[in-house]
Formats: C-alpha cells, structure tokens, sequence
C-alpha cells in the first residue's frame, strides 16, 4: 500500500510536516473497513476527536476508530545477471 509521506492534519490551513506513524480507519458494525488517512503520533488525539465529531454529524461511517501502526518494510533488491542464468528444459534438465 502507497501512503503519503506526511500526516493527514490539517489545522487553519497548515499542513503537518511529520511522517504519519498510524494508518486511520473506521470499522463499521458489518466489519467493513474504510481507511480515512495516516497520522503522526502528534496529531492522533486531535484525529480521533475529528473523527468522532464526524461520526456524530454521519458524516463518517460509525464504528470503531483504528489507529494501526506502520510498520516499513524493506528488501534487498535481487539482481539477476545473464551469465547466471539457466535455461530449463520441460524434462528439468538444464542447457
């Protein structure tokens, strides 16, 4: 999954120049999920407060608001060079 490179916080036209630390959701009762944006530590009490207040006017979905840690993962990048390969015959033997 892509996420943004900042927090979703907005405040008087001020973005947040923090990484986001949670993925927000909002998991309603028919155990659908829907992602709302992603969040820094700083900024996850006053999400959860604005979601809430959302979720009062229906303006969200109500259920349960999930805060899940990000978590990056990272790999090795594999490089394939034309001397080490293979060919392999349809009998599993190779070339």
């Amino acid at each position: 999954m892509v996420l943004p490179k900042y927090c979703s916080y907005r405040s008087q036209r001020t973005n947040c120049i923090y990484p986001p630390n949670y993925v927000l959701s909002v998991q309603d009762n028919n155990d659908d999920e829907y992602m709302i944006g992603a969040v820094c530590d700083l900024h996850k009490d006053a999400m959860k407060f604005r979601i809430e207040t959302l979720q009062q006017t229906s303006a969200i979905p109500q259920g349960k608001i999930r805060f899940d840690p990000i978590v990056i993962l990272g790999t090795d990048c594999i490089k394939r060079m034309d001397q080490e390969y293979e060919d392999i015959r349809l009998d599993g033997s190779t070339l």
